[in-house]
């Protein structure tokens, strides 16, 4: 069973969290990531680029 929790990311860029990853999670953050921009460009809402889903 997986916990997940959501935290803010402050002070970071995507690139900078990206970079954070290891190399075999960075296809699902910017597949992630790119979904949040749809999203955010159709609600106008930033919040969802600012947070983390963590395991």
């Amino acid at each position: 069973m997986f916990i997940t929790r959501t935290v803010r990311a402050v002070g970071t860029s995507a690139r900078g969290s990206r970079s954070a990853l290891l190399p075999e999670d960075q296809a699902d953050f910017d597949a992630d990531y790119e979904q949040a921009l749809t999203r955010a460009g159709t609600s106008r809402d930033l919040n969802e680029l600012f947070t983390v889903e963590a395991p």
